[in-house]
């Protein structure tokens, strides 16, 4: 866990309209792509657009009020994230898990973790946004030109991890087969641990619960469509969310 101090009250708010600003600007951004989508070169439809917008802001950024209720849990995803043998301890011996699960085990397990590391990558992006904002002495409410201004003092390489971390959670949760396995080690590991409240409180379950929510959603998202427009749905966030970086990138010199 981080041994940092916790924030004061004005800096919760002050991360919270942050967060706001952020989730903005990201339905604008996807509205104006939408908006767009008839002159790219993505075979999508505009439906299935505004599914992925809807995905996003639901489980990846969802809104203040149910993130402050998260919050205690993202904290121990830290733990899950850094110690995957908190993950495996939980499976029981690997032989007995391999006859459980199959083969594809290790791989579900990379994929399972693949669904934390989203949420902490966000929190650290989150965390770079506050301490702009604050270093720059920044005030509720902020403008968007101030916002902006935040996200250009992100070192980019800072913006590619985020993004590069959202864009590999889409390419994970369109392989079906490995994902229903994955759904499946997520909730026995959950069962696991709720039969040993000794050893696991509820914020460590509610943190393996939100990786495996994000999973179960990614897959209603993505299970009606063939092998040909997850690649497009893939394509469509990854050029989506590389544009915009690059648009950040591009106005610093």
């Amino acid at each position: 866990m981080s041994n940092k101090p916790p924030m004061s009250e004005q800096e919760v708010d002050l991360k919270y309209h942050l967060i706001n600003k952020y989730r903005d600007l990201i339905s604008r951004r996807y509205d104006e792509v939408i908006k767009n989508l008839h002159n790219t070169e993505i075979n999508l439809g505009v439906d299935v657009a505004k599914e992925i917008k809807a995905f996003f802001l639901e489980h990846i950024y969802p809104e203040p009020e149910r993130r402050k209720k998260l919050d205690a849990a993202f904290n121990e995803l830290r733990n899950f994230t850094t110690n995957p043998s908190l993950v495996w301890g939980l499976l029981g011996s690997l032989p007995v898990a391999i006859l459980q699960f199959g083969m594809q085990l290790p791989a579900a397990i990379k994929a399972g973790m693949t669904s934390l590391q989203a949420y902490t990558s966000a929190i650290a992006f989150e965390e770079s946004i506050v301490r702009a904002a604050e270093q720059k002495g920044l005030k509720e409410p902020i403008s968007d030109e101030d916002f902006i201004d935040c996200l250009k003092s992100i070192p980019p390489k800072n913006l590619d991890q985020f993004i590069n971390e959202a864009s590999t959670l889409f390419i994970v949760i369109s392989d079906e087969t490995l994902l229903s396995k994955t759904i499946n080690i997520m909730q026995d590991v959950i069962r696991r641990m709720k039969s040993k409240p000794q050893l696991y409180n509820a914020d460590q379950i509610d943190a393996i619960q939100m990786g495996l929510d994000l999973m179960e959603r990614g897959y209603e998202l993505l299970e009606p469509y063939d092998a040909e427009t997850k690649r497009d749905i893939i394509t469509f966030i990854v050029e989506n969310e590389k544009n915009f970086l690059h648009s950040i990138h591009g106005e610093i010199k």
